[in-house]
């Protein structure tokens, strides 16, 4: 268990720890709470404003949230096995699965994402070429038709 209340000072160390819990599956008042269970919205605050100010730190968090899509994804074929198991009602699995496929999607949605999306483009990705072709035929101007 980990000491409650919110660290004197925002280390390495702890950003590492958010972002590996982060990454895990665990949600940022997850988190606050594990760290300061009589106040996590004051840790969450304290999270976020070390967000706002530490870039290193802020780019770990956004991989970490990211990957943990992955998380959610594995949770899901955890839930499926205790259903087919007989550990897990399959309808309180069904609500949870639902939850785990939405945020899995929202997380990293080209992998995860229901969402097709086709693009057009010329040869090897680059831009499409257009080009108009015009043909001057000469007339003869005395001939009726």
């Amino acid at each position: 268990m980990k000491k409650a209340g919110r660290p004197s000072t925002f280390t390495r160390a702890l950003a590492d720890e958010i972002c590996d819990l982060i990454c895990g599956g665990d949600s940022l008042l997850q988190v606050a709470h594990s760290f300061d269970p009589e106040n996590p919205r004051s840790f969450y605050r304290y999270i976020l404003r070390h967000l706002a100010s530490d870039e290193e730190f802020c780019r770990n968090y956004a991989r970490a949230k990211e990957l943990s899509g992955d998380a959610d994804s594995d949770y899901i074929i955890f839930l499926a096995h205790a259903v087919v198991a007989g550990k897990v009602d399959a309808n309180s699995a069904n609500v949870a699965i639902n939850a785990m496929k939405w945020t899995a999607a929202r997380k990293q949605p080209k992998k995860y994402g229901d969402k097709v999306q086709q693009e057009i483009s010329g040869k090897d990705g680059a831009p499409i070429e257009a080009a108009i072709t015009v043909q001057f035929v000469k007339s003869n101007a005395g001939d009726p038709g």
